[in-house]
């Protein structure tokens, strides 16, 4: 495509205000295309994702060519480091990598896009396609037209849903534990040992991992980070049901709001992680800094399927 063509702009709609929607926006736009991006979510999203390896080559080209660039991106780690189930230190390997979090992540791609054009507060409700372009509706009432539409709103993507409602996410059979204790309140050993490097301890049918991410406000100063940790289990369907049940007995389906994990669960939690993991100054300890139940995140794992969707009118070439 000749972006230096006088002829109006294609415009573009994504569903999803998240990593791949953002990608998604940037990319677009970088090649000339008006790009709007509509979120469900009603209010900013922070605090929603997961520590992200930005060690790929792949995901580091993406950046500069999208325009976000990755000029402090992440937390350096530089060696890999396995614990026994007394909190010793049985393998290490050194090896430099880039360690980043959800949040950090998408402040960076949040400067390739134009923000006027971020919508939040919409819900994709369905899409009409013609010769001409797409018709998408919301369930605010709201419709726009385009010449794109490109569904990137997550495993559970409505546009997904709408246009192919046969695949649905399937249990892969783990959850995991994850949480996000600040630096600052570990203790000296444990910032000494352990939180420079990306841990592991592994045993029957559970692995825990931990690696420093960036702390609130995107703070990336020694200090002011954050440890991100995770912890698999395996767990049945039947099992993962009624662990997905909040205080109020309202189902989910693939994991509850951090808000709303039921204190039972975090006390049995708890409880597990002193007699299954090394003891607190290693991981057990990050399970017990995470002292606030809102600051443990609950999520069953599914299997892989297909997030991204896409919806043309017949002659548009989105990319050259």
């Amino acid at each position: 495509m000749d972006v230096s063509e006088k002829s109006p702009k294609r415009r573009a709609i994504v569903i999803g205000g998240s990593i791949a929607g953002l990608f998604v926006g940037a990319f677009l736009r970088r090649i000339g295309w008006q790009v709007d991006i509509y979120e469900r979510s009603s209010i900013e999203l922070i605090g929603r994702g997961v520590g992200i390896f930005a060690t790929h080559l792949e995901l580091l080209e993406a950046l500069d060519k999208c325009g976000a660039g990755t000029v402090d991106i992440g937390v350096i780690v530089y060696k890999r480091i396995t614990f026994d189930r007394s909190g010793k230190v049985i393998a290490e390997k050194p090896q430099l990598q880039i360690v980043t979090s959800w949040d950090r992540l998408r402040q960076v791609l949040l400067k390739a896009i134009d923000r006027q054009r971020y919508h939040f507060g919409h819900v994709f409700e369905r899409v009409e396609q013609d010769g001409s372009g797409v018709h998408v509706y919301f369930a605010n009432g709201r419709s726009e037209r385009a010449d794109l539409l490109v569904g990137c709103d997550g495993f559970r993507s409505s546009v997904r849903t709408h246009l192919a409602p046969e695949v649905q996410p399937i249990y892969s059979g783990y959850y995991i534990w994850r949480g996000a204790p600040n630096e600052s309140d570990l203790s000296p050993e444990t910032r000494r040992t352990m939180f420079p490097y990306y841990s592991f301890f592994l045993a029957d049918q559970l692995q825990a991992l931990g690696y420093p991410i960036s702390g609130t406000d995107d703070e990336l100063r020694a200090g002011h980070r954050r440890y991100n940790f995770g912890w698999y289990h395996v767990a049945d369907a039947a099992k993962l049901k009624q662990m997905c049940l909040d205080d109020r007995g309202r189902e989910y389906e693939f994991g509850v709001p951090p808000p709303l994990v039921r204190r039972d669960l975090i006390a049995q939690m708890r409880a597990e992680a002193e007699s299954l993991l090394p003891p607190r100054s290693r991981v057990s300890g990050f399970v017990r800094l995470s002292s606030r139940a809102e600051e443990f995140h609950l999520r069953a794992l599914p299997k892989p399927c297909v997030n991204l969707s896409i919806h043309t009118a017949p002659d548009v070439r989105p990319f050259p």
